[in-house]
């Protein structure tokens, strides 16, 4: 039984640490975090998917420029891209 409670002792230290890490980055990234409600008040618009479109169809278009392919089988081989907004 002291065994058992030590780990829980253990998990509970280990996620007090997660989220004072999670707490410390929110702080320090505050100024870049999106306040959707607000953009979304204002008309702003709250969704990237226009954009993953776009990055879509350049990739599409590249490829068939020079004769690409995605794979048929296996892991899929559009690259991974990552657009960030700022205000």
């Amino acid at each position: 039984m002291e065994r058992k409670h030590l780990r829980e002792i253990a998990d509970i230290d280990r996620l007090q640490r997660h989220i004072s890490e999670l707490l410390g980055y929110l702080e320090r990234n505050q100024d870049m975090l999106v306040h959707y409600a607000v953009r979304r008040r204002g008309g702003e618009p709250i969704s990237t998917a226009f954009v993953e479109r776009a990055v879509n169809e350049i990739v599409a278009k590249r490829m068939k420029t020079r004769n690409h392919r995605y794979a048929g089988t296996g892991r899929p081989c559009s690259p991974s891209l990552t657009f960030v907004s700022r205000r």
